[in-house]
């Protein structure tokens, strides 16, 4: 048996089965083990202050990301709209051009029939009047 001159309720014995060459005994004082304890501690402490951290960025990230997603959606949303309203112009524009040429055929042919038939409409008045 190991002995040495480190008080019994000072220290801690630390056995490490890992050790490649028979078994490792490391005495530790309380010191030593309140040190260890507290640094685990304080480096578990950081670990979880940067998970959260992480956390709240990728948070961040995906709620600028869904508004940059929105904001996208409303602009082809828009642009959409816009093309749709353009489209329904020009065939308004057509089909309102199509009825005009058709009006104008309508009053040319009405005042060719007019020129036409003017002399005979004046005739047959200037008949009814005088023989009556």
């Amino acid at each position: 048996m190991l002995r040495t001159n480190i008080p019994r309720n000072h220290c801690v014995i630390v056995i490490n089965p890992t050790c490649l060459v028979g078994t490792q005994v490391v005495f530790l004082g309380i010191r030593e083990v309140r040190k260890s304890v507290s640094e685990a501690a304080a480096h578990a402490e950081k670990q979880l202050e940067d998970a959260k951290k992480s956390a709240e960025k990728k948070i961040a990230d995906s709620r600028k990301k869904a508004a940059d997603m929105i904001t996208q959606a409303h602009e082809d949303a828009t642009s959409s709209s816009k093309s749709t309203i353009e489209e329904a112009r020009s065939n308004a524009q057509k089909d309102a051009d199509k009825v005009k040429k058709d009006g104008l055929k309508s009053i040319e042919s009405i005042q060719a029939s007019y020129e036409k038939n003017k002399d005979k409409a004046v005739q047959s008045v200037l008949d009814a009047v005088l023989n009556a």
